[in-house]
């Protein structure tokens, strides 16, 4: 039978180790308590990736890890994800910058978390 245009290719299946990934990585953003941008403590969150879940897949990097979580609330999420109003720079944990300039190295890092989160903090380091 001829694949049309409308059928999709079926999605491979989860590994046990994407599956537990994925819980750590939202448990990770739940430790959190609070909204990082608005300090709202509902039971409704976002688990946000500080480092685009896009751009690690593109990479080859590993997409759930937990030191990239960052709590959101939905609306600050949506806002966010759409560039309404970005997270500002010092709303990030410690960890998310540790973890960004790690693993993408101190100048690249400190550059891709400049362009995505607005503001200034003194913990991203100033690079020429």
């Amino acid at each position: 039978m001829a694949r049309s245009s409308l059928r999709r290719k079926p999605k491979p299946k989860r590994t046990w180790a994407e599956v537990q990934a994925r819980q750590l990585f939202r448990e990770a953003a739940a430790k959190q308590r609070c909204c990082a941008k608005c300090g709202s403590t509902g039971h409704d969150f976002d688990a946000h990736h500080v480092i685009e879940r896009q751009y690690l897949r593109i990479n080859n990097l590993p997409q759930f890890v937990a030191l990239n979580a960052l709590r959101l609330c939905p609306d600050c999420h949506g806002k966010h994800t759409r560039y309404f109003e970005r997270v500002p720079l010092y709303c990030l944990t410690d960890e998310n910058i540790e973890y960004a300039l790690m693993l993408l190295g101190e100048a690249k890092g400190a550059g891709y978390l400049r362009k995505h989160y607005p503001g200034d903090d003194p913990r991203v380091p100033q690079v020429e």
